[in-house]
């Protein structure tokens, strides 16, 4: 994957352990919403795609706040969950845009829904060495994240 580093970016640093759970689902069944059999995450095809999800999104987030020429904004998803319409705002002002109060409104009506997916249930298919790249993988990030100037990442509970 290559990045344009001459365009201001948008990070979305988000990790999370049920996102590698959500893609290996989407990768095994084409579908987000069908459920697969919780053995099929104690398989190799699994195990060996932890390493590799997690060593891209360290390098797309790394190479996004070291490798650009132009700003770069930095979007916690947990604030954009939390406070939906503040972190928009500053979207559009960082990319110059003016607000639009119908819009913003229009937003603001539809962040609740009554779509809720049914049948995932928590659990924890990493194994502990797999639970340790994942906070040395998080670590390395908000370590750069913070050299840069930017508020530290939120808390990413690794294991579940």
């Amino acid at each position: 994957m290559t990045l344009e580093h001459s365009v201001p970016t948008h990070v979305l640093p988000l990790f999370s352990n049920r996102s590698i759970i959500s893609f290996f689902k989407f990768r095994t069944t084409s579908s987000q919403v069908t459920q697969i059999s919780y053995q099929l995450f104690n398989t190799s095809k699994f195990h060996q795609l932890v390493p590799k999800l997690l060593e891209k999104w360290e390098m797309v987030a790394m190479d996004s706040l070291l490798e650009k020429k132009a700003p770069v904004h930095l979007v916690y998803y947990e604030h954009l969950k939390e406070d939906p319409i503040s972190t928009l705002r500053g979207i559009l002002a960082f990319l110059g845009v003016p607000e639009d109060e119908s819009r913003l409104n229009c937003t603001r009506t539809h962040l609740k829904g009554p779509y809720k997916r049914e049948g995932n249930r928590e659990f924890n298919p990493y194994t502990t060495e797999e639970q340790l790249l994942m906070v040395q993988a998080v670590k390395r990030v908000n370590q750069t994240v913070q050299l840069l100037g930017y508020h530290p990442l939120p808390h990413y509970s690794i294991i579940m």
